[in-house]
Parts: C-alpha cells; sequence; structure tokens
C-alpha cells in the first residue's frame, strides 16, 4: 500500500477529536481530553493535555502536500537550529521517530512553547510609533484618541497574501472574498466546566 492511499484511510477534513487523542496515545502518552485546536494554514494543529505532565502540540500533515523526506528534512533542520540556539521549536524525538503514522495519517508531536513577544525598548519601533504621532514616554506608548483609526485609513484597501506556492496567493480586500477556517474558539470549557 503506498503513502497516498494509506493517507487516504481516513480523510484528512474528518480529522475528529478522537482520532487525534488517539494518535497521541499510540506514542504512548496518555491524554487528559482536553483540546485545543490552533491556527494553520496548511495542517491541522492540536494542543493536547497529557496526564500528570505539560501539554503537547500535534501536528498532522495535509496528505500529498509534502513526502516523508521533506517532513523529516524539516524536522532535522529545526532540531539544527536549536543545537544553535536559534528560536526553533524542533518535534519530540520517541524511540528516534518524529514522523508518526496512525490511523492513516501523518503527524509530529512537539513541546508546547510560547512565542516570543516584541522588546518593548527597541529603539526602531518605538521611533516608528513617535513618528506615527504615539506619545512616547521611555518604553511606553500612549496612543491619543483618534490614532488608530488614521492609521487604520492608511492601510491599502487590497493587498496580496503571499504564499510559498505563488500559484495559492491570494487577495485581501477589494472584490474578493476569501474564505478561511478559524479552528480555535476564544473560549474553551475544560470537562470540569472552568472557562480559559
Amino acid at each position: 500500500m503506498n503513502e497516498s492511499s494509506q493517507d487516504a484511510e481516513r480523510p484528512f477534513a474528518e480529522l475528529s477529536p478522537d482520532a487525534v487523542l488517539e494518535a497521541v496515545e499510540a506514542t504512548g502518552r496518555l491524554t487528559d481530553a482536553r483540546m485545543l485546536a490552533l491556527n494553520s494554514y496548511e495542517n491541522r494543529v492540536w494542543q493536547v493535555g497529557i496526564e500528570d505532565g505539560e501539554p503537547v502540540i500535534v501536528k498532522f500533515y495535509r496528505p500529498d502536500r509534502w513526502s516523508d523526506a521533506a517532513i523529516l528534512e524539516e524536522h532535522a533542520f529545526t532540531a539544527e537550529l536549536a543545537a544553535l540556539e536559534i528560536s526553533a521549536v524542533p518535534p519530540l524525538v520517541d524511540d528516534g521517530v518524529t514522523l508518526h503514522r496512525h490511523g492513516g495519517l501523518r503527524y509530529a508531536i512537539y513541546p508546547r512553547r510560547g512565542g516570543r513577544a516584541p522588546d518593548p525598548g527597541d529603539p526602531e519601533a518605538l521611533e516608528m510609533w513617535k513618528e506615527a504621532g504615539a506619545d512616547v514616554q521611555g518604553v511606553r506608548v500612549h496612543f491619543p484618541k483618534g490614532l488608530c483609526r488614521e492609521l487604520i485609513k492608511t492601510a491599502p484597501a487590497q493587498f496580496t497574501q503571499h504564499a510559498r506556492n505563488p500559484e495559492r496567493s491570494v487577495e485581501i480586500g477589494g472584490d474578493h472574498t476569501v474564505f478561511a477556517p478559524v479552528y480555535g474558539p476564544p473560549f474553551v470549557r475544560d470537562l470540569d466546566g472552568s472557562r480559559r
């Protein structure tokens, strides 16, 4: 059976929460069933809670988009970057494996890492805000009433969002309508009913 027919066993578009939990548990991790869908343009990405441990990030790769070799090259490259202390998060390695398969889907599991906030004291950014009309005092930036509305007026009415593959670039604005999935709700309820 080739990769394409294996991937077709469970349609990517119908990736269910149960399938996500089963895939994570197939790697030997016990989930606590807490899940949060995360934004992703090409793949499906979930944060999954782990019993007595930190949540993990699970990335399911879209079938027929990338070869195993391309995915593994990406995994190796991010590991090299992390080893050089460059801000990158490589997938977790389980018995020498980073690319997993379960139910006809390919996926990788990553540790959960927060993003970096911009340096509030960046002189170039502070100067740009000052030039735009903001009141800059040290690293504090105050937006006078109406400044944000005025800055928004300078945004173009239409622009191109460029994709890695130029054939997939899209026009935003003007007479163009773009449908994009949202994936994650703003609030999630745990099984015990608490909202976060």
